[in-house]
């Protein structure tokens, strides 16, 4: 499997995350590796918490769900979107990520490419 370049999809699941989710994706944004897409299905939030989610990342994919899944089945709901991504990486709102997290997550699978799962 080639790592030089690998696709990615980040998936994050939104209910009500408030400012959190807005520095979650400025982290997202700010990531030395960009994913090739990032989903964030929003679980009928009421906290206007999706406000500026646009204008931090233009090619953010926003699924509606219609009403509060939860986090499983509002991941599920994203992954049905997924087709030509060689990884499937899940993000918390309340997470910041840091600016190399992606890329050392992508180092280990390529150090233990015996492992289909890294947390």
């Amino acid at each position: 499997m080639p790592y030089q370049n690998p696709s990615i999809a980040l998936i994050i699941v939104n209910w009500n995350s408030g400012k959190w989710l807005n520095k979650c994706l400025k982290g997202v944004a700010n990531l030395s590796i960009a994913p090739s897409r990032v989903i964030l299905v929003d679980n009928a939030s009421t906290d206007n918490s999706l406000e500026g989610a646009e204008d931090i990342i233009p090619t953010i994919d926003i699924i509606h769900s219609g009403s509060n899944l939860g986090f499983a089945a509002g991941n599920n709901l994203a992954l049905r979107t997924v087709t030509d991504e060689e990884w499937v990486v899940l993000l918390n709102p309340d997470a910041i990520p840091e600016r190399t997290w992606l890329e050392e997550l992508l180092r280990a699978a390529k150090e233990y490419s015996s492992f289909d799962f890294f947390a």
